[in-house]
């Protein structure tokens, strides 16, 4: 694995598959970035994230928090589904991890006295 800089303020991490392909390692980011405007439609615009059905919703209702349903590394969309109100839990996922690796890629997001805490599950 190596580390590219792109741009003077970003770094995107990089490793090779057995293609010798680069891939580039920002779905992390990319999920909290969704987590993040979750968050602030739940806790400052005050909507129920459980009436939330889905990613695209929040892009249609709230262009400013999330401008369009970001896609993961293999072009595929991400999803949300609310877990439970106390403490606030939700899931971030992606099929794509399905499609491509055999492997169920999702992230935990649990509401701790000082935020969210995030939780990469692969299974």
């Amino acid at each position: 694995m190596f580390i590219l800089l792109v741009g003077s303020l970003s770094l995107v991490f990089c490793y090779f598959d057995k293609h010798s392909k680069c891939i580039i390692e920002s779905d992390t980011a990319t999920v909290k970035q969704i987590s993040h405007a979750l968050y602030i439609y739940h806790k400052q615009l005050g909507h129920d994230l459980e009436k939330l059905s889905s990613l695209q919703l929040l892009v249609d209702m709230h262009p400013a928090l999330l401008y369009q349903v970001p896609l993961d590394k293999w072009n595929s969309p991400f999803e949300y589904r609310f877990i439970s109100h106390s403490p606030l839990t939700f899931m971030i996922f992606s099929s794509g991890s399905v499609n491509e690796n055999q492997v169920f890629t999702f992230y935990i997001f649990k509401e701790t006295h000082n935020g969210l805490t995030m939780t990469m599950v692969e299974s």
